[in-house]
């Protein structure tokens, strides 16, 4: 029986503390889990770096949308969560130069009303935290440790990020078919 739950853990994930599966966000393909903890906000980010699920690589979760919020948003009543936001050293203060982990845009944001506001000059990470009762969560900037509420867990998040090569020869295949194309129009 041990041998058959190892293997499973192997095939499925890597077996993380959080939910027994990672639940599938029809919307934009990607699996996401609550981690409940006490994490500082560097030790999620390694913690997420190093599951796997399905064989996509996990990391800090990434909210880019009103409709990503709202589907991580109803995941579960977790008092605190970390993301994967942070803001870049030397940025104006308190807004300025925030960035997610995996590079996407930062166009989409839902801080809580007076937020980020840079407590104590060392609050540079993403924190997802209930204001008003479960169910309304909001962003909050927050210092490594969690600041006053302590250190909370996560939202890891799995997703296909295409291989460099897969990228290159994408890119060499519409090169291809575009130079076709004009051939059999000439």
């Amino acid at each position: 029986m041990l041998l058959k739950t190892i293997f499973a853990c192997a095939v499925a994930a890597t077996c993380a503390p959080g939910n027994a599966t990672p639940t599938f966000d029809p919307a934009n393909g990607h699996y996401y889990d609550l981690i409940p903890g006490a994490y500082t906000w560097t030790n999620a980010r390694a913690a997420a770096q190093a599951q796997t699920y399905l064989g996509l690589q996990g990391h800090l979760a990434t909210i880019t949308s009103s409709v990503e919020n709202a589907f991580v948003n109803g995941l579960g009543d977790v008092q605190a969560l970390w993301l994967g936001g942070y803001q870049l050293p030397g940025s104006q203060e308190p807004a300025g130069g925030w960035v997610w982990i995996t590079g996407e845009a930062w166009s989409y944001t839902n801080w809580e009303p007076g937020e980020p506001n840079n407590v104590n000059g060392i609050e540079d990470k993403l924190q997802y935290h209930v204001y008003g009762g479960p169910g309304n969560r909001h962003w909050n900037d927050n210092d490594d440790s969690g600041g006053s509420i302590g250190p909370p867990g996560y939202v890891v998040e799995f997703e296909a990020v295409p291989e460099p090569s897969v990228v290159i020869g994408l890119a060499f295949a519409a090169v291809v078919v575009g130079t076709r194309r004009r051939k059999c129009e000439a």
